[in-house]
């Protein structure tokens, strides 16, 4: 059976199942070997799969790191590790600024992220803050601003998602 995201890959399931096992052993450093391991990093970051599948899988795992029982610092340090692959799916989308894709069009790019947060396809945290403080900046620009009042549908889409997308992340961080 083909594997259909990245959280069927080996390292995401390895992962998953060391934050959600009921016999605890030495997570501590297991989540964080996992995470930063060239197995982990090749499964998040591998093109055959949809943008918004990977993300999605990384904040789902995200999610499982909150709830797990591991100490704040291997916490910090696994969370550390998903945000940083996350910015680094987005940067090579062209979304984050020029990156291995041509750097998409402000609106475009700024419909996407804020889209992404909407959907919580990124997790809570320093990625996330920093994703939409950049889509923030980007509706900003002349262009953009200029391209959203000529399509009010558009418009009002993108700030129906945004208020969704800042309802998401934690108001600390905002």
């Amino acid at each position: 059976m083909p594997m259909t995201s990245p959280a069927d890959a080996a390292p995401f399931q390895r992962l998953r199942h060391v934050l959600t096992r009921d016999s605890l052993g030495d997570v501590r450093h297991e989540a964080a070997q996992i995470t930063m391991s060239p197995d982990f990093e090749r499964a998040a970051l591998t093109p055959g799969w949809r943008m918004q599948a990977r993300l999605t899988a990384i904040a789902d795992l995200a999610r499982l790191v909150h709830d797990s029982p591991l100490p704040d610092r291997e916490r910090d340090i696994v969370l550390a590790e998903l945000g940083r692959l996350s910015l680094r799916i987005l940067w090579w989308e062209g979304l984050l600024g020029a990156g291995i894709a041509t750097e998409a069009p402000g609106d475009v790019a700024a419909a996407v992220l804020i889209e992404l947060l909407a959907a919580g396809c990124l997790a809570e945290g320093p990625a996330a803050t920093m994703v939409m403080e950049r889509a923030k900046l980007l509706l900003r620009r002349t262009e953009v601003v200029r391209a959203l009042r000529e399509n009010t549908a558009r418009r009002d889409r993108l700030l129906h998602q945004l208020a969704q997308a800042e309802a998401r992340l934690s108001p600390l961080q905002l």
